[in-house]
């Protein structure tokens, strides 16, 4: 008899404890995700992915499939980005944001160490590029649908990438 009043004693008392560690982690606060987004960015990123999928417009899908994968990029999300940004540079035709996304990959594959992707990507850039005419380099500008200013810097040997007015990215052949 002692023995089923001494079970039941402890199951009521670990169900008691256990509701209690419930109740305990309902009044834990919700923990984000690790990163900051600037006021509105996730709205624009979502209008973004809606623009993708319903707009004909090839220009407005262009502009809204780069600042996915720049929003990906931006937030760490580096396996995204470079699948968003490898399927830009080659949906679209070879122009500034073309460039700025073979830049991203590029820079995607340092980051990540791959040495053997970050070459051929390297490769491609300067197989595309021209004879350039001109006493110091060449500017390309791009704006993106997240307000962010790119400007490339075309020389005779190497290419710089500035992300509002900071240097982003430079590439030697």
């Amino acid at each position: 008899m002692i023995r089923k009043s001494g079970i039941s004693a402890v199951l009521i008392l670990f169900v008691l404890l256990s509701f209690r560690g419930f109740a305990e982690e309902e009044k834990k606060p919700v923990t984000k995700l690790n990163y900051k987004s600037a006021p509105g960015e996730e709205t624009v990123f979502m209008r973004l992915r809606r623009s993708e999928i319903s707009l004909d417009n090839a220009s407005d899908k262009q502009r809204a499939k780069f600042g996915i994968a720049e929003y990906y990029f931006k937030h760490n999300a580096y396996l995204d980005a470079f699948r968003a940004f490898k399927d830009y540079s080659e949906s679209f035709p070879p122009e500034a944001s073309t460039l700025i996304a073979k830049a991203y990959l590029y820079k995607i594959a340092n980051l990540k160490k791959d040495t053997g992707v970050a070459a051929n990507i390297k490769k491609e850039i300067f197989e595309n590029s021209f004879i350039l005419l001109f006493s110091k380099y060449k500017t390309l500008l791009y704006a993106s649908a997240f307000n962010n200013k790119y400007e490339i810097h075309y020389y005779v040997d190497k290419i710089q990438v500035f992300l509002n007015g900071g240097n982003f990215e430079e590439i030697n052949p």
